[in-house]
């Protein structure tokens, strides 16, 4: 966005449209400096919601915001809107739904704060509607603070820990691990739920393992451990059904223990 930042970073486009070379960098909008667009932007802000959002909306939002209680007393007030699921924060003297109105959700075991507006990034001066949302912020390189990367760090390690496909991902190298190279389909899913839900439970067997907090690794084991299919003998006799060894180094290891080297014959 600036000449002191060389990050770069992909955005989505309003109507999936941009200014480019083959469109005379959008009639006109940038100007052509080789084969690329240069552009002069504007961003814009405004309030998202002019009501309590319900939970599943509030996913919308994609800016944080502080926890009001670390402002001064009396400068944020929890609004008469909040529900079960979603807690309103208005500013001191300021009733309406505004920029500066907070939503706290939780998600994932853990509560996070939203702030209720928009921005949007405009190409000055163009004749057409080229636009995409939430400009990225990056670390300056003119002034860079190390408490920028502590909390880029951080948010970046919630992001993998708490993203949809970790719980999967997760059982998936468990149970290879575990020696189940091909584990079926419905075995990654106890095992990917009990990560999720912290907590592994047969209800006729009275088993309830794990805390119930998401990510709670005693569950996640104790679902691949105790699951039928981790249990059966009959699976033995199927040399698919997995293996203490991935195959290629079982195969490997059969090499060298003949004797075999990198590029011999």
């Amino acid at each position: 966005m600036n000449d002191t930042n060389i990050n770069f970073f992909k955005v989505n486009w309003s109507n999936e449209d941009y200014p480019k070379p083959s469109n005379d960098c959008g009639n006109g909008a940038c100007t052509t400096v080789g084969d690329e667009c240069v552009c002069e932007v504007d961003i814009t802000t405004r309030r998202f919601f002019k009501g309590v959002p319900t939970l599943s909306l509030t996913a919308r939002l994609a800016h944080g915001a502080p926890n009001p209680a670390a402002f001064n007393d009396d400068e944020y007030t929890l609004s008469n809107d909040s529900t079960a699921d979603v807690t309103v924060y208005h500013r001191k003297d300021k009733k309406e739904y505004s920029k500066n109105t907070i939503f706290s959700v939780v998600r994932n075991e853990t509560r996070v704060f939203l702030k209720n507006y928009i921005s949007r990034v405009n190409m000055a001066g163009s004749t057409a509607t080229y636009s995409f949302r939430n400009p990225v912020s990056m670390m300056s390189l003119v002034n860079p603070e190390s408490r920028d990367a502590h909390y880029e760090t951080d948010a970046v390690i919630d992001h993998y820990f708490y993203h949809p496909n970790t719980p999967t991902f997760v059982a998936m190298r468990l149970l290879e691990r575990f020696g189940h190279s091909n584990p079926s389909p419905r075995y990654i899913k106890v095992v990917s739920k009990a990560f999720s839900r912290g907590i592994y439970a047969k209800q006729k067997k009275s088993i309830s393992i794990g805390t119930g907090k998401y990510g709670d690794l005693a569950a996640t084991v104790a679902a691949i451990l105790l699951d039928r299919e981790g249990k059966t003998p009959a699976l033995d006799a199927d040399p698919s059904a997995g293996a203490f060894k991935e195959p290629v180094l079982k195969y490997i290891g059969i090499l060298r223990s003949m004797g075999k080297q990198s590029g011999s014959v």
